[in-house]
């Protein structure tokens, strides 16, 4: 088992053709990795049991060859993703349940119990450019760049993300990392999942503004961060009122968001001093 720790960024405008140079600026060592297509099929049974345990099943064919993986439920920190998963390799693009360790099923359940239940739900295709960086301190981070597409029957949806994976060392280095994207590229913080994008899809049910389960200031930011997808995909206006309640509820805890109260929302959303000041509260919730 694997504990992945990420940063999501959805590219709000076009990128350089080559990253490597910026890249190379802030790391010791660069690894510029060959691009390769990614095919990755999605799977839950009718109920979609997986779902709503928080987990996530795929299957990824690259280079010819299978890879199951299986995301359990993690956290959100902030802007921080963290949840265990599991890769093994499989025959084919169908699923092999039996190959995953016994003790990850809740009590009662099994993997011959699930097997037969599972169905295809929806597919991402996306080309990858990947750079594996070695940071001053030891930290080793793995930047993603994808650009596809998730398709759930007739409906699509563009894909065109960064993503910086902690692959040795303290989350620190993610928060600096990010910080210095955000500085050179047209970033803004992604808080869904290629999975949860794909399930929408599957499900038609668009993202839609989003109150806060609970004062907690990382609840707080994770609403104001799916508020921000609805505005983006749908100009819902309901979801920008709610980002300004969110960004006063939040100052009190984090006064850096106080100047953001009194601005038009469309105005602060993909700012760079925006997306910094979340990234810099997400590190504080990290650590707590």
């Amino acid at each position: 088992m694997a504990v992945e720790a990420e940063l999501k960024f959805i590219c709000n405008g076009p990128l350089p053709a080559d990253l490597t140079p910026l890249w190379s600026a802030v790391a010791e060592k660069v690894e510029s990795r060959a691009g390769k297509q990614l095919v990755n099929a999605y799977y839950d049974t009718a109920d979609q049991w997986f779902r709503r345990q928080d987990a996530g099943l795929r299957t990824r064919l690259q280079q010819g060859r299978y890879e199951q993986t299986m995301k359990l439920a993690g956290t959100q920190q902030g802007a921080l993703q963290v949840r265990p998963e599991y890769n093994l390799p499989c025959a084919s693009v169908w699923p092999e349940l039996s190959a995953f360790p016994a003790d990850i099923w809740p009590a009662g359940v099994t993997a011959a119990e699930l097997q037969p239940q599972l169905v295809q739900l929806f597919s991402t295709d996306f080309y990858r450019q990947t750079w594996l960086l070695h940071l001053a301190g030891g930290a080793v981070v793995e930047v993603a760049l994808d650009k596809g597409w998730v398709t759930a029957g007739e409906r699509k949806e563009a894909i065109e993300e960064l993503e910086l994976e902690l692959i040795a060392g303290d989350t620190d280095a993610l928060f600096d990392l990010g910080q210095v994207a955000v500085q050179q590229l047209p970033l803004r913080l992604g808080v869904m999942s290629k999975a949860e994008r794909g399930y929408r899809l599957f499900q038609q049910q668009p993202v839609k503004a989003t109150a806060a389960e609970s004062a907690a200031p990382a609840a707080v930011l994770t609403a104001i961060l799916y508020n921000e997808a609805c505005w983006w995909q749908q100009q819902d206006q309901a979801a920008l009122a709610l980002l300004h309640q969110q960004w006063a509820a939040l100052a009190e805890f984090w006064p850096e968001f106080l100047v953001f109260t009194g601005q038009p929302a469309t105005t602060v959303l993909g700012s760079q001093s925006y997306v910094q000041a979340q990234l810099r509260l997400s590190q504080h919730l990290s650590k707590e």
